[in-house]
C-alpha cells in the first residue's frame, strides 16, 4: 500500500521534518510504503524513505494521503508559496481521487473558519478530506464548521525523543555551567540580549549559551539569531540531523524559543521550555498542556538571565502532567493504524 505524506518539507524545518518522519516510520512499521513530498533527500536516505519532488509521483496510485503541519489551521496568512502549495495539492488530489486525512495538525485560538485563507477553506471543505487528528480543542471546533469530525490528542512531537534520542545521549545538569539553547527570531530585543551577553561577565561565569538554527544548512534559512563572535561559552548549534539535534537538546538545562517545536522537542526530553511570544499557535499549545505560565517577554527573559532566577525556574519545572500527555499522544499513531486497517488491505 502506497501512502502519500504531504507537508511543508521543502524548507528543511526541524518541526515539519520531525513530525512527518515519525508518521513515515510508523507507516513503515505497519507494512505500508510511505512517500513524502519534498523531504530532504539526506533524511530520506537515512531512514530508507521515498521522497519525491512532484505531486504526480506523490499521489499517483496512492491509497490515501496524510497531511501534517503546525500552521494549517492558523488564521494568519502563511505566504503566497504556502497558499499555492495548498491549491496545487488539492488539484492533484482531485485529479487522482485520493482521500486525505490530517494527522496532529495545529493552529491558533481562532475558531472561525472564515478567517482562514481561501485556499485552506477550499482544502478543508473538500469531500476528499475525511477528518483525522488535531492537537488543540479549538481545532476540533474549527473543523466541525466544515462538517468534519476529528479526534483530539496531545502533540505527537511530545513523544519524539522516543524515536530520535540515542541511548548514549548526555543527560542535562551534569556540568558546572547552566546550558541554554535559544531559538529566537532576529529582532532589536535579541540584539540587546546579544550585547548584554558580549559585555556581561556574569553571563560567561554562569551559563553556556547556544543559539540554534533549526533548519538544515543547505536551505540557508537565516531568520534565527546567531552569535558571530567565537567564544568558549557562547556558540551556535546547527540542526543537521534529527538524532544529533535531540542528543544536543537533551544536554541542555532549558530551551528558550520563539518557535513551537524546538521547545516541544525539549519537553519530550524533559528539558524545560520557556517561550518568547511568536505566533499564537505556541501560546495555544502551552495552554493546552497547562504550561501557560512559562510565557515570557524578551525583557523578562533577559532579567531572568541576569538575576540567575532562570536556574531555579528550570529546576522547579513540573513534568508530571506532560508524562501523561506523552502517553495520550500515541492516539495519533493509533489513528494511522486504524485508517490503514479500514482500507482493508492485507499488508
Amino acid at each position: 500500500m502506497k501512502i502519500a505524506i504531504w507537508g511543508s518539507l521543502n524548507y528543511g524545518n526541524f518541526g515539519d521534518d520531525v513530525m512527518n518522519v515519525i508518521f513515515a516510520l510508523e507507516v513503515q512499521k505497519m507494512g505500508a510504503t510511505p512517500y513524502l513530498y519534498r523531504l530532504d533527500k539526506g533524511l530520506a536516505k537515512q531512514y530508507g524513505l521515498h521522497t519525491v519532488d512532484n505531486l504526480d509521483d506523490l499521489l499517483k496510485d496512492a491509497s490515501f494521503s496524510f497531511i501534517g503541519g503546525g500552521s494549517w489551521l492558523e488564521s494568519r496568512k502563511l505566504g503566497d508559496a504556502y497558499e499555492k502549495d495548498f491549491d496545487d495539492y488539492l488539484d492533484k488530489l482531485e485529479h487522482y481521487k485520493v482521500p486525505f486525512y490530517a494527522i496532529s495538525i495545529g493552529g491558533d485560538s481562532v475558531v472561525d473558519k472564515n478567517l482562514l485563507t481561501e485556499d485552506r477553506i477550499r482544502l478543508f471543505s473538500s469531500p476528499l478530506f475525511k477528518g483525522g487528528t488535531v492537537r488543540l480543542r479549538e481545532a476540533v471546533e474549527l473543523l466541525g464548521q466544515f462538517d468534519k469530525k476529528v479526534e483530539l490528542f496531545p502533540d505527537i512531537v511530545l513523544r519524539s525523543s522516543e524515536y530520535f534520542l540515542s541511548q548514549n545521549s548526555t543527560p542535562s545538569n551534569t556540568g558546572n555551567k547552566f546550558r541554554i539553547g535559544i531559538s529566537w527570531s532576529a529582532s532589536k530585543h535579541v540584539r540587546k540580549l546579544m550585547h548584554i551577553i558580549k559585555f556581561t561577565p556574569l553571563i560567561y561565569d554562569k551559563y553556556e549559551i547556544f543559539f540554534l538554527n533549526t533548519h538544515l544548512p543547505k536551505y540557508n534559512m537565516q531568520y534565527e539569531e546567531s552569535f558571530n563572535i567565537k567564544s568558549e561559552k557562547i556558540n551556535n548549534f546547527q540542526y543537521e540531523n534529527l538524532e544529533g539535534f535531540y542528543d544536543f537538546i537533551k544536554s541542555l538545562d532549558c530551551v528558550i524559543s520563539s518557535k513551537l517545536h524546538p521547545g516541544v522537542a525539549g519537553l519530550s526530553c524533559k528539558v524545560p521550555f520557556f517561550w518568547i511570544p511568536g505566533y499564537d499557535k505556541t501560546r495555544s499549545f502551552l495552554k493546552s498542556v497547562d504550561l501557560a505560565e512559562y510565557e515570557f517577554t524578551e525583557w523578562e527573559i533577559i532579567k531572568l538571565l541576569l538575576s540567575k532566577n532562570i536556574v531555579g525556574l528550570a529546576q522547579s519545572y513540573d513534568f508530571k502532567e506532560l508524562e501523561n500527555l506523552q502517553t495520550e499522544s500515541v492516539g495519533h499513531i493509533n489513528y494511522i493504524q486504524d485508517i490503514i486497517t479500514e482500507f482493508g488491505h492485507d499488508i
